[in-house]
């Protein structure tokens, strides 16, 4: 007995499951709403941060760390969550 699950399949059973989508199937309705309003609290999460940090550009610490390559550093960051998701 080992942690991984090593049986094999054969090349019908690997290619239908290759075909067979996550989310796209019947009866997976909790993980569509689940992933759905896990997304759009993150885009609303990290585009309110971007927009606070945006409008403290001008506040001692955000100078003192560099405010351009923050601001593209959180830019970028939200960009890998929007397409990630």
């Amino acid at each position: 007995r080992s942690i991984f699950n090593t049986t094999v399949v054969n090349d019908a059973e690997f290619e239908a499951y290759k075909t067979r989508g996550f989310i796209t199937e019947k009866g997976h309705t909790f993980e569509k709403v689940f992933y759905k309003i896990a997304f759009i609290v993150f885009v609303i999460f990290f585009g309110y941060c971007l927009f606070l940090f945006y409008n403290y550009r001008r506040s001692y610490i955000i100078r003192q760390r560099g405010f351009t390559l923050s601001f593209i550093g959180g830019v970028i960051t939200f960009l890998n969550v929007f397409f990630g998701f």
